[in-house]
């Protein structure tokens, strides 16, 4: 995903708040994945119903003790992430509903 300056008045498409302290970001990560990637199947899912170019996730957690925030951006014409890594992901897991659907997401969103 690009690095972008975040619009304030880009919409929050979901916000996942977590409880758990994680020892570091790769214990947050490996232990959230399928909730991180199942928000973005819905975010990009969102992406081809609306009007809107980008929507923003918003992931707050705590790492090591600290509060850890940060807001992810995503684009109708930015799939990167989507096919790259998220696809993969759902492959490796043999869950190929899932995999169709972000097929048929991909291509949406590239005709648009």
């Amino acid at each position: 995903m690009k690095k972008e300056t975040i619009d304030s008045n880009l919409r929050e498409f979901a916000k996942i708040e977590l409880s758990a302290d994680y020892q570091d970001f790769q214990d947050f990560y490996q232990n959230n994945k399928s909730l991180l990637f199942n928000n973005i199947v819905q975010l990009y899912k969102e992406l081809t119903k609306t009007n809107e170019s980008k929507l923003k996730l918003v992931v707050e957690s705590k790492l090591d003790g600290d509060v850890w925030s940060t807001d992810f951006v995503y684009s109708k014409d930015d799939l990167e992430m989507l096919m790259n890594d998220v696809l993969p992901f759902y492959e490796e897991n043999e869950e190929y509903e899932i995999c169709a659907e972000i097929m048929k997401i991909n291509k949406k969103l590239k005709k648009l």
